[in-house]
This record gives C-alpha cells, sequence and structure tokens, in this order.
C-alpha cells in the first residue's frame, strides 16, 4: 500500500523503516488535521464562502 500511496519504485532492504512509515501515515489519516476539507451543503454556501476563486459573473 504505501508503495503505491508514495510512489515508491523499490522497497528498503530494511522493513523496520517501512512499518515505521506505515505507522505515520496511518496516524496521519486517522487525526484531525489542518489539510482537513470544509464540506459545503450546497453550490451557494460554496460561492459565499470562496468568492476569490469565482472568475466573472
Amino acid at each position: 500500500m504505501l508503495q503505491n500511496l508514495l510512489d515508491i519504485k523499490e522497497l528498503p532492504k530494511n522493513l523496520d523503516s517501512t512499518d515505521g512509515l506505515a505507522a505515520a501515515v496511518c496516524h496521519f489519516y486517522n487525526s484531525k488535521n489542518s489539510f482537513e476539507r470544509t464540506k459545503y451543503s450546497s453550490w451557494s454556501s460554496f460561492v459565499n464562502k470562496n468568492k476569490d476563486k469565482i472568475r466573472g459573473s
């Protein structure tokens, strides 16, 4: 899984390093993080909160 997720070309000889990396990736995905996306209930709410992303009219 890590090989595909992180585009690792070849596995290291010492698999302890991949175990540590796997633990870190699991921790990242299971914790609240600053990369969490805001959820919008409609296009109107998205537009109202992201006026800087809208071009033209």
